[in-house]
Order: C-alpha cells, then sequence, then structure tokens
C-alpha cells in the first residue's frame, strides 16, 4: 500500500538523504528521468527547481496516481504509469537517469536489461545515478540489521557487486561513494549505509 510505505520512507527511509544526493548531481541537466518514483518521495527535491523538465515513471498506478496528485501545482513535475523498457522504444532521451533505492528488488538479470535500456535514452553526455542500499557488513550493529529486516529488497549487492553489473550493461563507470544515511525518527543514528554509482553511457556506443 503506497500511504503505508510513504509512512516507512518518510520515518525512516533517508529521504532527506536521497534527495539531497539527487539534487547533488543534477549539474546542467535540463530533462530528468527518476525510475521507480513511486509517489515522488525523492521527486519532491525537484519541486522548485523551474529550469528543467522532470519525468517520474513506475507500474504502480496508484503510486502515481498519488504523484500526480500531490505535484499537480508544479507543471514541470510530470508522472507516468510506465516501464522503462516501454520508455525507451519511443524516442525519447535525458540528460539524467535516477535510479532511487530501486534496483534491489530485481535480480541480476533484470538488472542488466534495466540498463540497456537506460542507454537507449541517454546519450554521452547524460549521467546515470543509481543510488542502492549496501549489504550487511560484520561489524554493522543492531539497529542497522533490524532496519535492513523491515527493509524487504531481496537482491542488495555491495559496491563491487553494482560496478560489475553496470559494468557488464556497457556503462562507464565516473565514481562510487558510500554514504551513511539517518532517519528522521532517530536524529543522529545511522541506520544504513548507501551506494551511489554515478555512471554514463560510453561515446563509442551506438545504438
Amino acid at each position: 500500500m503506497p500511504g503505508l510505505w510513504f509512512l516507512f520512507q518518510s520515518l525512516i527511509g533517508a529521504v532527506k538523504e536521497k534527495r539531497e544526493i539527487a539534487l547533488s548531481h543534477v549539474g546542467d541537466a535540463n530533462s530528468i528521468l527518476e525510475v521507480g518514483c513511486s509517489i515522488g518521495l525523492v521527486s519532491s527535491a525537484f519541486k522548485y527547481q523551474h529550469g528543467i523538465s522532470f519525468t517520474g515513471i513506475d507500474i504502480d498506478s496508484k503510486a502515481i496516481s498519488i504523484a500526480m496528485n500531490k505535484f499537480k501545482k508544479f507543471p514541470h513535475l510530470r508522472f507516468s504509469v510506465q516501464s522503462l523498457k516501454d520508455l525507451s522504444s519511443n524516442g525519447s532521451t535525458f540528460d539524467y537517469v535516477m535510479f532511487g533505492n530501486v534496483l534491489h528488488h530485481v535480480d541480476d538479470e533484470t538488472f542488466i536489461e534495466m540498463m540497456n535500456d537506460v542507454l537507449k535514452i541517454t546519450t554521452d553526455r547524460s549521467l546515470i545515478l543509481i543510488v542502492e542500499p549496501d549489504v550487511l557488513r560484520n561489524d554493522d550493529g543492531f539497529l542497522k540489521r533490524m532496519y535492513y529486516r523491515l527493509e524487504k529488497g531481496r537482491f542488495r549487492r555491495s559496491g563491487s557487486h553494482l560496478i560489475g553489473l553496470a559494468r557488464s550493461a556497457g556503462l562507464q563507470i565516473i565514481s562510487l561513494k558510500e554514504i551513511d544515511c539517518g532517519a528522521l525518527v532517530l536524529p543522529g543514528v545511522n541506520l544504513s549505509r548507501m551506494l551511489v554509482l554515478a555512471a554514463k553511457r560510453p561515446s563509442d556506443l551506438t545504438n
């Protein structure tokens, strides 16, 4: 249910950090795509970025309906029920494509298929941003382990695994960073660790 998911993410889902990460990579991008935007928690970072055109897509029609209603006063933010594969077949291109904590819900084969679709909607000047939860480590504490039990993604990946998959799909890696994230209800406590992978389409790639 989108409402319960919204509450969970708002309270302990590191939404603030995800929005900051999303905005910090905009650069001079004019056209932005968020894949798996759901109800627009991360999308809201772009509410006042009036010089851009933002598109959020998701296959969950209920979530998109909420997002459309929530951001109806911001005409530069558009939302639609559609898959990345469908979008990649219509000739659109984007300066900036981001995945905010969605790819740990798909297996490696689907991950690579999605990146192949991304290559069809980007140019060698576009940025591809992937934000994902890191895997648990031996020294991670009780709270972090409890948080990871609540977060249901089945395919969390290490940084090296993430890079390997991106390269297998043909992406050129720019950087990989680790960011500790907190929670609104527990200020000052790190509950999760995010991997932030920036990549691009190779300049010699042809569709």
